[in-house]
């Protein structure tokens, strides 16, 4: 039987390893990426992705949400093998941005993983219904306007990795084309979520009338 919820189970493993952070700071700079330092610290490229800026808390919180709306819905149609597997590689070809664009810079985070899931199931569900900045909006849209508002961020002195975040976003984009192949999508296609507004109001009534 396959195991299930890897998500879940990485949302968890983000953050253990966060209060570890908080607890011995000096882990932050070992787990971290450092492309200029590569391959003596070869491991990091792997572990960076499991761990945030103890610094900025928001950074953890943002990415668990995506996390749990996205990733669970990706895992969902592709498998949760698949999806592990995905997170990994996605993450992987996430940091090869800092080879280029930021060798000297501690490279840390999910983010860019995180962009690969969401254009992979823009690609792959792309009537599905996601989410940006609150609004709820079809996952085609969704992947759009988050490959605009970080390709419009290059360059700010924000201590984001934005080319790692469009990194992700090109290599879910070539998965996903990948997985719409035919016989691949049609072995997924009965798992298509529809959300009517019925189920809708059945939800507002639920949760925000109390």
């Amino acid at each position: 039987m396959e195991d299930k919820y890897y998500s879940i189970k990485i949302s968890c493993i983000l953050v253990f390893i966060y209060l570890l952070q908080l607890i011995a700071p000096e882990i932050t700079q070992v787990l971290g990426f450092r492309a200029a330092k590569f391959p003596t610290n070869f491991f990091s490229i792997f572990t960076s992705f499991f761990i945030h800026s103890v610094s900025d808390y928001m950074h953890l919180i943002n990415n668990l949400f995506f996390l749990a709306i996205f990733g669970t819905l990706l895992e969902y149609y592709i498998g949760s093998k698949k999806f592990l597997l995905f997170y990994i590689s996605a993450g992987l070809f996430a940091n090869l941005s800092a080879f280029i664009h930021y060798p000297n810079s501690l490279v840390l985070g999910a983010s860019g993983a995180i962009s690969g899931i969401i254009s992979f199931l823009a690609v792959l569900r792309p009537k599905q219904l996601g989410i940006f900045w609150g609004a709820p909006l079809p996952m085609w849209v969704v992947g759009l306007l988050w490959f605009t508002t970080n390709y419009l961020s290059i360059g700010a002195n924000a201590g984001i990795a934005f080319e790692a975040h469009l990194y992700g976003l090109f290599f879910g984009f070539i998965v996903g084309i990948i997985f719409r192949k035919p016989s691949l999508h049609k072995e997924n296609v009965e798992k298509e979520i529809f959300v009517t507004e019925r189920d809708i109001r059945e939800w507002e009534k639920e949760y925000m009338e109390g």
